[in-house]
């Protein structure tokens, strides 16, 4: 997932107590743009989901990347992100 143009808001409000609650992330995210993601359970950066691995995530003004989860967050890849990172 490339973040062009603008920060990339991505909110999952699905919650039905199963399995495809949460939010699962399996690419590469990459681009100088803020993240900020709402999930109502949890969060994971699967193993080569690497954030940042190009160019680094955030545009260098307040938190890069943003998590509002419910639920726990893990990454199982890499994170290159500017200065600023708020869970």
């Amino acid at each position: 997932m490339t973040l062009t143009d603008g920060d990339v808001f991505i909110v999952d409000t699905f919650n039905d107590g199963g399995a495809l609650d949460g939010l699962v992330v399996t690419a590469l995210v990459d681009g100088a743009r803020d993240l900020s993601l709402t999930v109502t359970d949890t969060t994971v950066f699967a193993a080569g989901a690497n954030i940042g691995a190009g160019t680094a995530v955030g545009d260098g003004t307040g938190a890069s990347l943003t998590i509002n989860s419910a639920g726990t967050t893990s990454f199982g890849g890499t994170s290159g992100q500017r200065p600023g990172s708020v869970r």
